[in-house]
């Protein structure tokens, strides 16, 4: 077994290439499977704003809206 700690903002990758995620904002705001972590209502508490989640079979697309971060 090996264990791999990687620091990504790209959620895509994340939820395709590994079994747990830990979603941090200053604090853990979830830890478990992806389908567990991306949630929305755990995504919009990382990223605020308006989170959109388009689900099409077992797939799903998730975008935020360009102000989501308060840049």
């Amino acid at each position: 077994q090996i264990t791999l700690i990687l620091a990504t903002h790209d959620i895509d990758k994340a939820v395709r290439h590994f079994d747990r995620i830990m979603l941090l904002k200053c604090k853990i705001l979830a830890f478990g499977t992806p389908d567990q972590v991306m949630q929305p209502d755990i995504l919009k508490a990382a990223y605020g704003g308006t989170i959109h989640v388009f689900q099409q079979g077992t797939e799903s697309l998730i975008v935020a809206d360009d102000n989501c971060c308060g840049d």
